[in-house]
């Protein structure tokens, strides 16, 4: 069983788990509220998803948090990333904003 990371609220992480009882799904799937910086080991998920977090890490986090990502992928891991972004204030030009930004 590999563990899906989630950094919702007391609120959301609460829903999911009743999501994940009343679909019987509790042997394949398992949520958590960890904060990425405590994360700890290589290679420990298939998959992972970030809904919001990478406005929420800024840019001096990022590649912090973006490393933490890579390191927590298993080889050929999945990782969809969700973020707001915007190319005004803070955001020289570097290929690091060029891909954000695209």
């Amino acid at each position: 069983m590999r563990p899906l990371l989630a950094a919702a609220g007391a609120e959301q992480l609460e829903h999911v788990q009743q999501r994940i009882q009343a679909e019987r799904l509790q042997d394949q799937v398992t949520v958590e509220r960890r904060d990425y910086r405590d994360l700890a080991g290589d290679g420990v998920y298939d998959k992972v998803s970030s809904v919001g977090m990478f406005g929420h890490a800024g840019l001096a986090k990022l590649p912090t948090y973006l490393a933490t990502v890579m390191r927590m992928l298993r080889p050929g891991g999945l990782f969809l990333n969700h973020g707001i972004t915007h190319d005004e204030e803070g955001w020289n030009k570097t290929v690091a904003t060029e891909f954000i930004n695209r």
